[in-house]
């Protein structure tokens, strides 16, 4: 398998079953949940993916992984809240939109 490959199987399913575990977390914790709840959480999951993607994006060409770890932990450890605080963000606008932001 090359890398192009694992790496869109692992980003995909990962993010599936992310959205899969949320689903299923939801009806347990509820006993039963909305279709807008469902087709949030599956937004939800796929926010993530494409926000990591364009992270990917913007990675791979400066060579992260030749700077050296203490530096590496440091982006790695920044560029995480940034990206948590960008997919926070943006599901504001989908939960609306699905009339179940609850502000």
């Amino acid at each position: 398998m090359n890398r192009e490959r694992l790496y869109w199987t692992l980003q995909i399913g990962g993010w599936l079953l992310y959205a899969v575990v949320q689903i299923v977390s939801s009806i347990i914790a509820s006993g039963g949940t909305s279709l807008d709840r469902v087709i949030f959480l599956f937004f939800e999951s796929l926010l993530p993916l494409l926000v990591t993607h364009v992270f990917r994006i913007l990675v791979h060409p400066s060579r992260w992984l030749k700077i050296g770890m203490p530096k590496l932990i440091t982006r790695v450890l920044v560029m995480s809240f940034v990206l948590g605080v960008i997919v926070y963000i943006l599901r504001m606008p989908i939960s609306y939109l699905l009339g179940i932001f609850d502000g």
